[in-house]
């Protein structure tokens, strides 16, 4: 029956499918483990996004260059740092 599940919804969490079987005889997370085990999981890929051009610099042109600012919260500016780890 858990085959079943997991051919039919290949994306669907472990949660989920513990949510609708609801077995009696045996715990969420016991169930999660017992999953996970024989290779159930559902394989997330993550989606790098990268920022910076092949030279490591990334050149966004200036939106506020000519705004006249007149009012406060009319113009919000925000960076991100990386720093280089070992590994």
């Amino acid at each position: 029956m858990i085959r079943e599940i997991r051919d039919d919804h290949p994306k669907m969490s472990t949660r989920k499918i513990y949510r609708m079987i609801h077995p009696k005889t045996i715990g969420r997370d016991h169930f999660e483990v017992f999953f996970f085990e024989r290779g159930f999981q559902v394989v997330v890929f993550k989606n790098y996004r990268r920022l910076q051009n092949r030279l490591g610099v990334t050149r966004l042109p200036n939106l506020i260059i000519g705004l006249k600012i007149s009012r406060p919260n009319l113009v919000w500016v925000s960076d991100i740092t990386y720093f280089e780890l070992a590994g």
